[in-house]
C-alpha cells in the first residue's frame, strides 16, 4: 500500500516489500531518509524482513541506534525479543549473530544518519555459509549494470 494525500504525507505499509532491495541472507529493505535531501547527516529508518531462520552475522554499526521488532521475533546473542520489543545499541557494541524466528522477523532500525549505519563484520566469526553468501551477493552486484 502506498498513498500519497493531498497535503503531500505518504503513508505506507511496512508489511509489503514491493519496492525493497533483497541484500545478503534473503533480507528485504527499504530505507528511508529524513531531513534535506543531500545532507549527510540526516536520519535513517529502515524496514527490514527477515525470512523465518535467517541468521545474519556477528557484526557492529559506527554510532548509537535503535531498532524495534513489529512482527515475528529475533534472537541476539541467545537472547528472543518478540514483536513489541525495542532496543538501543551503543555505538560499535559487537553484536549477534542475529536470527529470526520461525515466523520471520520485522525490524524498524532508527539510525543517526549514514556513517552511523555503517557497519562491521566480525569476520572471525563467519561460517563458510555465511562467507559464501557473501561472495554470491558481492558477485550479483558486481554484475548489474
Amino acid at each position: 500500500m502506498r498513498e500519497v494525500l493531498e497535503n503531500g504525507i505518504q503513508v505506507l505499509s511496512y508489511l509489503d516489500t514491493t519496492g525493497f532491495d533483497t541484500i545478503p541472507f534473503g533480507l528485504k529493505q527499504k530505507r528511508f531518509r529524513l531531513g534535506d535531501e543531500g545532507d549527510p547527516a540526516r536520519p535513517l529508518l529502515l524496514v527490514t524482513h527477515f525470512p523465518p531462520g535467517a541468521v545474519l552475522p556477528r557484526h557492529y554499526h559506527g554510532d548509537v541506534f535503535m531498532d524495534a521488532v513489529v512482527a515475528g521475533s529475533s534472537n541476539i546473542d541467545g537472547e528472543w525479543h518478540e514483536a513489541g520489543t525495542v532496543r538501543w545499541f551503543p555505538a560499535k557494541a559487537m553484536y549477534g549473530p542475529v536470527q529470526a524466528g520461525p515466523q520471520g522477523c520485522v525490524l524498524l532500525e532508527f539510525y543517526t544518519d549514514d556513517a552511523g549505519f555503517s557497519s562491521t563484520r566480525d569476520e572471525e566469526a563467519l561460517t563458510d555459509e555465511m562467507r559464501a553468501e557473501i561472495a554470491r551477493f558481492t558477485q550479483l552486484r558486481r554484475n548489474q549494470p
